[in-house]
């Protein structure tokens, strides 16, 4: 009786993975083509047109086609639906360096920092939408823009050693990260690069009981 049963289990089983489709043998389904990503999302578009991230993804699609004017006017779009959206505002600023527009692209970036002016959070991020888009004075602009409202913040140091750690500039790197650990000490992630960077340091796990026990100051730079 157990054997009938459990040929009936076994059978089962089969038949629902024939129906559902999971056949350990069946091969992956076959990544879409550009084109065919690019139509799925035109055909999303004319759905959801007054979504700014789907506005800004064509947008970026257009952009790396090279097509600047219908990039500039989808980056626009999306900013109509959502004024402070920082990947679109950042998008439109790089497409304007792109069609070498020089002034145009200050003086959006030099509006977009602006309100954002009295928020180191919010300075970050569009230091951040800049960094993305590799419109690369903008971004630090925004990053020198959140020290100024906070000196003495790790978090902003670790943002812009981040910024020259992914551009190679090792000098500038380990700078900024040695000057985030002077105001937090205890950043694994950063003594990590820094070890990478070729600058050895004792990398110390949160322990915050210990911590708030004995606390360690800051190193003399």
């Amino acid at each position: 009786m157990a054997g009938k049963i459990q040929m009936f289990c076994v059978a089962l089983l089969a038949g629902v993975l024939l129906i559902c489709g999971c056949n350990p043998s069946r091969k992956a389904a076959e990544p879409k083509s550009a084109a065919e990503q690019k139509d799925m999302l035109l055909k999303q578009l004319n759905r959801h047109f007054e979504d700014p991230v789907t506005q800004f993804e064509v947008a970026q699609l257009y952009k790396t086609e090279g097509r600047f004017d219908d990039a500039e006017y989808h980056y626009k779009l999306a900013l109509t639906f959502d004024p402070v959206y920082w990947p679109a505002q950042a998008g439109y600023v790089k497409t304007l360096e792109l069609k070498h527009k020089t002034a145009e692209a200050d003086t959006a970036a030099g509006l977009y920092m602006t309100q954002v002016a009295t928020s180191l959070e919010r300075s970050l991020a569009l230091g951040d939408a800049f960094d993305k888009q590799k419109a690369d004075k903008y971004a630090v602009a925004c990053f020198q823009q959140a020290r100024r409202l906070n000196p003495k913040s790790a978090v902003v140091y670790k943002h812009l050693g981040d910024f020259y750690y992914e551009r190679a500039d090792t000098v500038r790197a380990i700078q900024y990260y040695q000057e985030s650990l002077h105001y937090d000490w205890n950043q694994p992630d950063v003594g990590r690069k820094l070890g990478k960077l070729g600058v050895p340091m004792e990398i110390k796990e949160r322990n915050t009981a210990a911590n708030a026990r004995n606390p360690k100051p800051p190193a003399n730079k």
